[in-house]
């Protein structure tokens, strides 16, 4: 079962309902981030798959729609991170399907219906890994990331 714990800025916080699996996946260590018009995007790891599974929200995360694989976003079972920057998602992760090598990040300017690659990390080793926004604009971004 996969579910989310959301907030309004640490004022009161509430659980989702269960985020439907009508596939019987194993979603395992699930990250969500806001696009700019409030959809709330979870990208998931699959304990039965090397594809990550989606579900995205239109209610600030109360209910979310069934997770589905995604074909853009195959690589080692593995823990990765996801972040919004100006609507568009970014998604850092192993994407070597044999091993925990070949990091790099992709991105999705359509919600998360299509990914591209974006950054080779490093393409050695590269396991579970966090990013986070350091600046963004109408023209660029810049990423901070950490990884093992």
């Amino acid at each position: 079962m996969a579910s989310s714990i959301y907030s309004d800025d640490g004022k009161t916080w509430k659980f989702s309902a269960p985020v439907p699996n009508p596939l019987n996946r194993q979603p395992n260590e699930l990250q969500g981030a806001q696009l700019a018009n409030g959809t709330v995007v979870l990208n998931v790891r699959d304990e039965k798959s090397q594809m990550r599974l989606l579900a995205s929200s239109h209610d600030d995360g109360t209910t979310f729609s069934p997770l589905a694989p995604t074909p853009y976003l195959t690589g080692s079972v593995c823990q990765g991170s996801t972040v919004s920057a100006g609507g568009v998602l970014f998604f850092s992760h192993p994407f070597d399907k044999a091993s925990r090598t070949n990091g790099w990040i992709k991105f999705s300017a359509d919600g998360g219906r299509s990914w591209w690659l974006w950054r080779q990390v490093d393409p050695s080793t590269f396991a579970y890994s966090v990013m986070t926004v350091v600046d963004a604009n109408e023209t660029h971004v810049s990423l901070g990331v950490v990884y093992e």
